[in-house]
């Protein structure tokens, strides 16, 4: 399908019949992680509400690769406008719900700090074990950080606001220049809001690892390889360009008069699917296959919902809530005597 007018590329291109491997071999990488998902919502020790995010992206992700695949071998299908601007939507969406998914992590990471050093080893929240006092209680450092991942997570918020808006009106670029352009500013926007925010996460980290005493290296390092798979320069320091928002905000000037198009700047030159296979979708794999592999429930020590109150509980609500807590355990206590 073309235009006389000179329209954003896709990012990825439109899939041709070299793509139906690639697109085959994500779609297998990512039913992988299907049995591994199913694992950590069935076993209680690793199950948590944080995972919701990065189980329905990767479902999500074998949706959009086994539509390539189809689209690979039809060539009316490889035209479709409204199959083109969804999945421009969801690859343009998908690193931003991964750092989402690593801002809360660092925010029980950051509020475990602030906690007494006596409170139970595994709290079925970290909002739980706020209820506990001791001279290790740090509430007015617990709220900073809050506020802090309270400001990173409205501008991953802003960033896929403009991304929805953006990639929604990919469908209306070929007859309308405005929408052209409108289309290319707003995706520059959302990418670059994103990678702004998760720089912003990995500042956050970093200050964290160097003035917070009690912030634990391990799952600290695992945060910041999760941002530079998303968006740091280089991964794992040599393989340049590894990163899905700077590949991205790299790739998003070209424009073309044609879908099908195989000129420079189409991104369907077999150079330029290339990159977009390793420095965008293998580098989302394989950050989605690391939180999904590891019990991040026990790294971090989220519970079941992670800090989900944005302000500790009064004492009133505390003792009601210990309360509640009392009179369910005797509830099982007695069932349990019924049944013996």
């Amino acid at each position: 399908m073309s235009s006389n007018i000179a329209f954003p590329s896709p990012v990825g291109g439109v899939p041709f019949p070299s793509d139906f491997a690639p697109s085959v071999l994500f779609a297998v990488l990512y039913g992988l992680l299907v049995p591994v998902m199913a694992y950590r919502v069935a076993n209680k020790k690793s199950r948590t509400f944080l995972l919701v995010g990065s189980i329905t992206f990767s479902i999500e992700r074998i949706v959009l690769f086994s539509l390539r695949a189809v689209q690979a071998h039809s060539s009316s299908r490889r035209v479709s406008m409204g199959l083109t601007a969804y999945m421009q939507s969801t690859l343009g969406l998908g690193f931003i719900g991964v750092a989402q998914d690593i801002t809360n992590l660092l925010r029980c990471l950051l509020v475990n700090t602030t906690l007494p050093m006596d409170h139970p080893d595994n709290p079925s929240s970290s909002s739980e074990a706020m209820a506990a006092t001791s001279s290790g209680d740090q509430p007015k450092k617990r709220n900073l950080y809050r506020r802090l991942i309270d400001v990173t997570r409205l501008a991953f918020l802003i960033s896929t606001i403009i991304g929805i808006v953006g990639n929604a009106h990919y469908n209306g670029v070929l007859n309308n220049a405005s929408v052209s352009q409108m289309v290319m500013r707003l995706r520059y926007a959302s990418s670059a809001v994103g990678l702004i925010a998760t720089l912003f996460t990995v500042a956050i980290i970093v200050w964290a690892m160097t003035t917070i005493p009690r912030v634990r290296s391990g799952p600290a390092s695992l945060l910041l390889l999760l941002c530079a798979l998303m968006a740091s320069p280089s991964f794992l320091d040599y393989l340049p360009n590894c990163s899905s928002a700077i590949y991205r905000l790299a790739v998003m000037y070209n424009t073309t008069t044609s879908l099908t198009s195989t000129s420079q700047g189409s991104l369907n030159t077999p150079a330029e699917k290339a990159e977009f296979y390793v420095f965008h979708m293998l580098n989302e794999w394989v950050a989605l296959a690391l939180v999904l592999g590891l019990n991040l429930k026990e790294i971090f020590n989220t519970g079941m919902f992670g800090d989900w109150r944005a302000i500790d509980e009064t004492e009133a609500e505390r003792l009601k809530r210990e309360r509640k807590e009392q009179k369910k355990r005797d509830k099982e206590a007695q069932l349990n005597n019924t049944a013996v």
